[in-house]
């Protein structure tokens, strides 16, 4: 993956093979002053979601074909991560400090946006769980009650002043 800006024609994204090295389907373009961060895969890996300043965009390498931005958050987004089904997509913004579900057909909501600093990085392997990682800290919640109202339904597990992470996803 590489983005590239260009003064004429904006933001540029290009995805290539990690083996043979040759480009994968037609660059997307953006435009001028597009902040593009992050970006997540499917777990096919022939789709993407990427931050576009306060939206997300969905697109699909082998096509080219991106669906209309879905207006997430009122800053740039921090973070997203696929649902191991692809069917929801989860993200975060670092200045309204909130998480949110998003179907990833429609780009419809998914419940209310949760008021937290941590930010989700992916979810087991079945689903049943999502991982967002704040300042210091880890927080795990189930997202089968989905965990909208934390006072409600609180983090299912919190691990307070960790120094650094490293993550084996096996469900």
């Amino acid at each position: 993956v590489a983005t590239r800006r260009d003064s004429e024609t904006g933001r540029m994204l290009r995805f290539w093979d990690g083996i043979t090295g040759e480009a994968l389907g037609q660059p997307f373009h953006f435009d001028k002053g597009c902040r593009l961060w992050p970006i997540a895969f499917t777990s096919d890996g022939m789709h993407f979601a990427v931050g576009a300043d306060g939206k997300i965009v969905l697109g699909n390498i082998q096509t080219g074909l991106m669906k209309e931005p879905i207006q997430t958050h009122s800053e740039y987004v921090s973070t997203i991560c696929f649902s191991p089904d692809n069917t929801r997509i989860y993200s975060s913004c670092w200045y309204d400090r909130k998480i949110s579900c998003w179907d990833a057909q429609t780009g419809n909501a998914i419940g209310h946006p949760l008021h937290s600093a941590a930010h989700p990085r992916f979810t087991s392997n079945d689903g049943q769980r999502l991982v967002a990682e704040g300042r210091r800290s880890i927080r795990v919640w189930d997202t089968r009650s989905f965990f909208w109202d934390i006072k409600k339904n609180p983090a299912r597990r919190s691990i307070d002043n960790i120094d650094r992470t490293e993550v084996r996803i096996d469900g």
